[in-house]
């Protein structure tokens, strides 16, 4: 059991995406879209952010949440000052 654990261990280090949660918290131009990048950067300046383009609109995704528990405590102050934001399951980047 131990050998069987260290080899998991090993293996979870070579995964580098792992299933999470993001907020969306802008979908529409790109020129919109790093105006509000700088914004919440400024408003928020310790959280992750990614700019997305998906065919034909820009999306700003913030956090790596691994929990939606992680991810609607952060919804909490976010909600106050984007109140479109939305928590979308997805990919998020392991630290």
């Amino acid at each position: 059991i131990d050998e069987m654990l260290a080899q998991k261990k090993e293996y979870n280090k070579t995964i580098e995406k792992y299933k999470g949660f993001k907020i969306q918290i802008y979908y529409g131009s790109e020129k919109e879209c790093y105006k509000v990048k700088e914004e919440f950067t400024s408003l928020f300046p310790g959280i992750n952010t990614s700019i997305i383009f998906s065919t034909p609109q820009w999306k700003l995704q913030i956090g790596n949440y691994r929990t939606r528990l992680e991810a609607d405590y952060a919804m909490v102050s976010i909600k106050k000052e984007y109140a479109a934001a939305i928590v979308l399951a997805t990919e998020i980047e392991i630290e």
